[in-house]
Formats: C-alpha cells, structure tokens, sequence
C-alpha cells in the first residue's frame, strides 16, 4: 500500500463504493471501477485484486457475484478487509 495520501483516499473510496455495491447486490468489474477512478487504474487493480485473493478474476471485464468462488464454507466468503496498508477502515 502506499504512503501518498492521495492515493490512500483513492484506496478509501474504492473501498467504500465496493462496499455500497456489495449491500446493494451488485459487484461492478475491474473495468467499471478503474473507470471511476482515472488516473488511477492501477491502483484500483491491487486494491480489486487483494479483495478476491487466489480467485481473482483474469478479465476486466468479467462481472462477478461477491461470493463467486467462495464454494461451501462460509470462512470462504470474502470480506471487505478492515485495513488498507498500515490504515484501519
């Protein structure tokens, strides 16, 4: 995670429109939230990324359920991470 504060407000507020569209039901692809956040897909990309862990999904494009891939157990359903680097959320 980085040190720059712009950056970590960026981190924030994907955070914070992933968590809306998962109370909502409906998680956006990579593509639509780097969309939101010009300048700073890459960015976008790690945060997306650290959310789905080993399952990540490959294409940008590719929508996804919050709980595709989280098969049988519920200690497989992803959560929102409560930290961003050294930062609490």
């Amino acid at each position: 995670m980085t040190e720059d504060p712009v950056e970590l407000a960026i981190a924030v507020a994907f955070m914070n429109r992933i968590a809306a569209d998962r109370e909502s039901g409906s998680i956006r692809t990579l593509a639509e939230y780097q969309a939101q956040f010009r300048g700073y897909e890459d960015l976008i990309a790690r945060e997306y990324s650290s959310l789905w862990e080993r399952s990540a999904p490959t294409d940008a494009t590719a929508r996804v359920s919050w709980n595709d891939g989280a098969a049988v157990a519920d200690s497989a359903v992803r959560k929102l991470p409560d930290r961003i680097g050294d930062s609490r959320i």
